[in-house]
């Protein structure tokens, strides 16, 4: 019998196995909102119970999401960043005098600690009353993206949040939940 390479008159190429990297590249996954909407990116990545950032971007918008075992623990936007002593003092936690003393720390320490931190070191604010305002920051950053119907996305596995030492564990269903009531409703009272 002919050699099995010369069967269909051609020789096969010789298979090599391929060079591994030494070390494996994190995993990632980018696509177009258009294809598979926020809500369902969230689900997906909470689901196969991921950790990284997930980039989206709608327009001039940029929010990171960082999630870790598919839960949601930090968040951020670029264009509407909302400053954390802003708001502490929207929701009355701490006074305008008080959030300034802990960025003149902030400064004076080249940003060694954070402001939550200082706040919390000065006595101005409990760490439950930071977390809370910390997490209404997060779902303020969330709540737009769940909305876009237009947009790019990419996720990166492993990537940690930049606050590790605050970072939450949100209830993405609710919070889906609440942005889309809340769409409805104003949608709703618009066209009434």
């Amino acid at each position: 019998m002919r050699d099995k390479r010369e069967k269909f008159g051609r020789p096969f190429p010789v298979v090599r196995k391929p060079k591994i990297a030494k070390k494996a590249q994190p995993m990632g996954i980018s696509g177009v909102l258009e294809l598979i909407d926020t809500p369902h990116l969230f689900q997906l990545l909470e689901n196969l119970r991921l950790a990284g950032r997930l980039t989206l971007m709608s327009g001039e918008e940029i929010v990171d999401v960082y999630f870790d075992k598919g839960k949601v623990v930090y968040a951020e936007s670029e264009h509407n960043k909302i400053k954390l002593g802003s708001l502490l003092i929207k929701k009355g936690l701490v006074t305008k005098e008080r959030a300034q003393e802990a960025l003149d720390i902030f400064s004076e320490e080249g940003g060694r600690r954070r402001i939550g931190e200082i706040l919390i070191d000065l006595g101005y604010v409990t760490k439950a009353k930071l977390e809370e305002a910390i997490v209404s920051q997060i779902k303020i950053a969330i709540a737009s993206t769940l909305l876009w119907k237009a947009g790019d996305f990419e996720f990166v596995a492993d990537e940690r949040p930049p606050i590790d030492d605050f970072a939450m564990d949100i209830n993405l269903q609710v919070l889906i939940i609440e942005v889309m009531r809340h769409s409805d409703e104003k949608t709703h009272a618009e066209t009434q």
